[in-house]
């Protein structure tokens, strides 16, 4: 229909009529690469996009023309349907799509494609300009009824009314204008997309690139602490780790492997041979070759739902609509009947026009719209000095408003980081308490009064991947689960720090798919040498045959094994992370290049957990206080949902309720996951 303005093209489809379903496969379908926002309308069939100028209007037709072949049950309510499947292809077959190979491309190669593709670089949705913000200060309805008496006024010869009224709104309006340009330049300081310099493959060789110029094709390499630059699929690894809590919510670091192949219609957090932009390495290091960059991201999809995502009216622009229209009525009939009487009386008809509209004006509130905007003004100050931001002054009043409040549970109720909250050994337990541990009965306990405990927490630093910061850090950095049990070592009071370079690792062999557990060499005091093993306890239980009482040594018999699985299981359904560890003298010659398959002394359980913040808790309560319903969203299992609803305070009177997604699709007759719409909706659970 129209395309005359440079960004903005609007489209006719006949087959938008009456079909919503067309509607949601199209704005969501659309969004991301290139296109910042997408508007459907069933009544006129038209669609109204808005794109970067520098994206070609030939690709937005093909994508439109794709997503309205497609029979109704097969479209994808889903940002970037179209291109290949990378994660359910070998990696020879992502080369051979990408015309790329294991060395990476060629500078020349990379040049051609980044004029083609353009620079890694995420397209932001411009923000409102000044005259945009100012014009929406007078779209409600109590504006718009003074603005409309504020005329009749002028056109009946009532210059001061008129000017009070239009004095009024002048106010109202700069009061809400200052109020929301300036919070939108803090948010639009805040909106940065700097990424580090990428190590890639160019010319066969290993060069730092910067990320902007990155291309599909690209071999990046992977090392730990790094972060991603552009989705990738994994040709290459070595106990690669990566932590995508950005876009997955989940806190535990991912394993990636590159001989894996996916189903095409896993979710993201299934793809164990992709990693995505702005995730961070944790461990290990890899190869991988760049599939996707700049609005073909991941990332991007996140965005591209944000923009084309119809914004619902508060409550309180519904109530000023309500009072709007319940105004109009009544102060148009009550001036209608006054001038209507007026004039069956004989009086004249200009002097009974100026009465009605007087009546007209007195009726609407003249410092309604300059009371609210200033009010909301206020409130976004006093938020604003909470380092809150608000972008639109109306949105503060639906605070007030609220009924149910839905947490995620990663890194909102919980810190997303891994942390000891649980020991055991020797018959013995413990739990995190504030900064240290207390057994049950609260004596507190440390590796320095017990050495059965130094013994175990000694086993658990030494097999650790965790490292020392570069230039003389003290702090270590590696995966969360590594740098966890340092922190309890150290909380402990052991000597973490000495007893590494005491008993440095002269071998080691990591977790395999078929070996759930690391085990590493390490000298020892006199001469020496020792095997330490950490991982799935019953994985490290079945290669003991000994373990560690207060009395000494003893055999690790059918009671003792009962026992230890029993707290095992204890553990793992209180939603913990459970590992076990163990040692034994090393054998003369031994260099570990075989795993050490038995006469090893266990020693004890170590259950960790991404912890509740310290005030969470308080916030549940004064939210119920409130009356507000609460109700967490998570992706772990019920008993890890538990653990942290009863952790936080979720619930106070009586058992909680635990409803999977389900039970939840048919409680509201939605189709089961994996029919229907929902079948490419990633297992959810709630827990209130």
């Amino acid at each position: 229909m129209h395309a005359a303005v440079p960004g903005r093209v609007r489209y006719r489809l006949p087959a938008l009529r009456n079909a919503p379903e067309l509607k949601r496969a199209l704005e969501r379908g659309l969004g991301g690469n290139g296109v910042r926002s997408v508007s459907a309308s069933t009544r006129t069939g038209s669609l109204l996009v808005l794109y970067a100028t520098s994206h070609p209007v030939a690709e937005i037709e093909r994508r439109i023309r794709e997503i309205v072949a497609r029979p109704n049950e097969t479209r994808l309510a889903t940002v970037f349907s179209e291109g290949p499947v990378w994660h359910s292809l070998e990696a020879d077959s992502v080369f051979a799509v990408l015309d790329s190979g294991p060395e990476g491309l060629t500078t020349e190669a990379a040049r051609a494609l980044l004029r083609r593709y353009g620079p890694n670089t995420l397209e932001r949705a411009p923000p409102r300009s000044g005259l945009e913000t100012l014009a929406a200060q007078f779209t409600n309805l109590p504006v718009a009824l003074l603005s409309g008496c504020a005329t009749l006024s002028l056109l009946t010869g009532a210059v001061f009314d008129a000017l009070v009224v239009l004095a009024v709104i002048g106010l109202n309006g700069f009061i809400g204008f200052f109020s929301e340009t300036w919070t939108e330049q803090k948010i639009a300081s805040l909106e940065r997309d700097d990424l580090p310099p990428a190590c890639a493959l160019r010319d066969g060789a290993e060069a730092e690139v910067t990320a902007e110029y990155l291309v599909p094709g690209d071999v990046i390499v992977l090392r730990r602490d790094a972060l991603v630059p552009a989705d990738a699929r994994v040709i290459a690894s070595d106990r690669l780790t990566v932590n995508e809590a950005g876009l997955t919510g989940e806190s535990v670091p991912v394993p990636k492997a590159a001989n894996l192949l996916v189903p095409p219609r896993r979710p993201l957090a299934e793809r164990h041979n992709m990693v995505f932009r702005g995730s961070m390495v944790t461990g290990g290091d890899g190869r991988a070759v760049v599939v996707a960059t700049g609005d073909r991201a991941e990332i991007s999809r996140v965005q591209a739902l944000l923009t084309t995502t119809e914004r619902p009216q508060t409550p309180l622009q519904q109530e000023l609509q309500r009072l709007g229209r319940v105004l109009s009525i009544g102060s148009a009939a009550a001036s209608a009947m006054t001038m209507l009487l007026g004039l069956m009386r004989g009086q004249g008809f200009l002097p009974m026009l100026r009465t009605a509209v007087s009546l007209g004006v007195a009726a609407v509130p003249e410092g309604l719209p300059m009371m609210l905007t200033t009010t909301l003004a206020v409130g976004a100050g006093r938020l604003a000095r909470q380092k809150l931001l608000v972008r639109r002054l109306e949105a503060i009043e639906a605070l007030g408003s609220v009924q149910l409040v839905c947490f995620d549970k990663t890194g909102t109720l919980t810190l997303n980081q891994m942390k000891v909250t649980r020991l055991a050994w020797n018959d013995r337990q413990a739990q995190l308490a504030g900064d240290g541990f207390c057994e049950p009965g609260g004596f507190p306990v440390s590796c320095q009064t017990d050495r059965d405990l130094a013994r175990l927490i000694e086993i658990c630093v030494l097999c650790n991947d965790a490292r020392r910061g570069e230039n003389g850090s003290a702090e270590f950095v590696g995966s969360s689960t590594e740098t966890a049990l340092i922190e309890a070592a150290v909380s402990l009071g052991f000597p973490a720090t000495a007893k590494l370079q005491q008993h440095p690792r002269l071998a080691g062999i990591g977790r395999a798919e078929n070996r759930r557990y690391m085990a590493t060499l390490h000298a020892g005091i006199d001469g020496g040498r020792f095997v330490a093993v950490k991982g799935d306890p019953t994985s490290v239980l079945a290669l003991c045959n000994s373990r560690r009482e207060a009395s000494g040594e003893r055999v690790l018999d059918a009671e003792a094994r009962i026992a230890i699985e029993a707290e095992n299981l204890a553990m793992a359904e209180a939603g913990l992370r459970v590992l076990g560890a163990a040692w034994r003298p090393a054998a003369a010659g031994e260099d570990l290049s075989e795993p050490p398959a038995s006469n090893l002394e266990w020693l004890g359980l170590v259950g960790m957990a991404d912890p509740p913040r310290s005030g969470a808790s308080n916030l549940v309560r004064a939210l119920q206080r409130a009356g507000i319903a609460t109700v967490m969203l998570i992706g772990d299992q019920p008993a890890t949902a538990l653990a942290i609803a009863k952790e936080v305070g979720l619930w106070h009177d009586g058992p909680p309720e635990v409803i999977d997604t389900d039970a939840l699709a048919e409680a509201l007759c939605l189709p089961a996951p994996g029919t229907g719409s929902t079948r490419d909706l990633p297992r959810r659970r709630s827990c209130k």
